[in-house]
């Protein structure tokens, strides 16, 4: 049997609206879900949303800033509660209160209320004790998680892609555009990018997997990344290889992109924060002894199958001829 009673599968995504999220619910429906999906945006969520029966995926309005978890898991009564709340750039003290105080608000409510499953995702790098305040607020969070729901099941991916990310599709636009693109540290920082179909099956095992085999991973980070490593350099070689654009890649040093990124950190949604130029200085890739791929026997996909589908919109007329000859 597993931990979830198959008759009361009802499953409450936080920041499911986004790019994971919005995989993982139509995955989730598939597998006869109930899902109810949050977001602060829910009705541009609808217009993407994965079809299912009449009443099996609900939208849900939720800022974090100002609504409380206990209430939505109260009205709901998830059998499955996932956390996919993350921001990418924050003013100070924001990473903290999405990642960290926000992440233990959604733990604990779970704890009050009884919910079968948590699944808190996170990402590789997360430290407590990290240098970038992202990579901080994250490890903080995991902490605080596994302090108030014991039987959390913690996923840190990788860099995820697939359709509709913002990873590929952003690299890719800024090429075909850009006469020159900057290789932060040389470009020599390592990913190791995790298609979101292999992600989402691997959290479809953890929410089915029964209570004896659930019982080893409570706790645990399990790091997911694909079957292929590569560099910044070597991700954006590809992507030129793949579309025929030209864009002359030039190494810029750190202390040179923390320059360049601090006017931009005031911008709205700035292309590059001194916090992620931090991040640049560690390589993204999956600890053996996490693994989460091994342990649940699932093989990942490598980054180069899914490439050439993925940047189709930015290649050149008969790139696939010069491709092929080069």
């Amino acid at each position: 049997m597993s931990q979830v009673a198959q008759e009361n599968k009802i499953a409450l995504l936080f920041g499911g609206s986004g790019f994971i999220g919005c995989h993982l619910a139509e995955a989730l429906l598939k597998n006869g879900w109930q899902v109810i999906v949050t977001g602060r945006k829910p009705e541009q969520a609808r217009q993407s949303a994965p079809l299912g029966l009449p009443g099996q995926v609900v939208h849900l309005a939720f800022n974090g800033k100002r609504d409380q978890p206990l209430e939505f898991i109260q009205a709901v009564k998830p059998t499955l509660v996932v956390n996919l709340i993350g921001v990418l750039h924050a003013r100070p003290g924001g990473f903290r209160k999405m990642h960290t105080e926000l992440a233990s608000k959604i733990a604990k409510a779970c704890s009050a209320e009884g919910v079968a499953q948590l699944i808190h995702v996170s990402a590789i790098g997360a430290n407590k004790s990290a240098a970038s305040r992202y990579a901080r607020s994250k490890g903080l969070g995991e902490e605080a998680v596994a302090q108030a729901f014991a039987k959390a099941f913690i996923v840190r991916p990788s860099v995820v892609f697939g359709g509709g990310d913002n990873f590929i599709r952003m690299f890719a636009a800024l090429l075909a555009v850009a006469p020159a693109m900057p290789l932060i540290g040389g470009g020599k920082t390592q990913f190791q990018p995790v298609y979101v179909g292999d992600l989402v099956q691997a959290m479809l095992r953890l929410a089915s997997m029964p209570e004896n085999e659930a019982k080893t991973l409570h706790g645990q980070a399990l790091e997911f990344g694909g079957s292929q490593k590569i560099s910044l350099k070597e991700l954006y070689r590809e992507i030129l290889h793949h579309t025929g654009q030209k864009s002359f890649l030039f190494p810029l040093p750190f202390f040179a992109a923390r320059l360049l990124a601090m006017p931009m950190g005031v911008l709205p949604a700035p292309p590059l924060t001194v916090d992620q130029v931090t991040l640049l200085k560690s390589d993204n890739l999956v600890s053996a002894e996490r693994d989460g791929f091994t342990r649940l026997e699932i093989q990942p996909d490598p980054l180069s199958f899914h490439l050439p589908p993925l940047v189709a919109p930015w290649k050149k007329p008969y790139a696939h001829l010069r491709a092929a000859r080069s």
